[in-house]
């Protein structure tokens, strides 16, 4: 079995999981769809759907994607997340963790100042989202923090230069999400 198989697999058996899971953490129940901002990588616009007496919720976001030296992109994302259990909780909040599988899409350009090195790309990567949330109970919000290892199994070169990309990435934010 090639080493690109195992992250499919990963994925796979993650969500066959989920679907099986008769789950520990109930969903909130008045609280189905939350939209907000996140700030990292990436920084925009962050959303969630939980489904009704599950522990699955969907997670998607769109937004900038920036690192040093002038790199930056266009991303988007969408991640099927499971809740397994809660860290803590009281009449006030939760801390459920989470973990899911999903796909990214960055449309990414990097430069290089003084040796001219130009690169534009598409990329579409699996995500692993790993992260807590902070849910309050007496409020419609949420804090989320996560880490988000991805593979990137299409990366499409719009101009050739001999930078060789590593398809792996870790990316990362923090958001708030007000829950309607």
């Amino acid at each position: 079995m090639t080493p690109h198989k195992h992250p499919r697999l990963a994925a796979i058996g993650l969500v066959v999981a989920a679907l099986t899971w008769s789950g520990t953490a109930s969903a909130q129940e008045d609280k189905t769809f939350g939209l907000g901002v996140m700030v990292g990588f990436p920084t925009g616009l962050a959303g969630k759907f939980h489904f009704s007496e599950s522990p699955l919720a969907l997670q998607f976001g769109a937004g900038a994607y920036y690192q040093v030296h002038d790199n930056y992109g266009r991303h988007v994302h969408a991640d099927v997340l499971w809740h397994p259990l809660a860290l803590s909780e009281t009449d006030s909040f939760r801390i459920p963790v989470y973990v899911g599988a999903g796909l990214r899409l960055l449309d990414y350009t990097e430069y290089q100042a003084h040796d001219a090195m130009y690169d534009e790309s598409v990329r579409v990567g699996l995500r692993i989202p790993i992260g807590l949330a902070f849910v309050f109970t007496n409020v419609p919000l949420d804090i989320f923090a996560e880490l988000v290892p991805v593979w990137d199994f299409v990366h499409e070169d719009e101009m050739f230069h001999d930078h060789h990309h590593d398809d792996t990435d870790l990316t990362g934010a923090v958001g708030l999400r007000y829950y309607f």
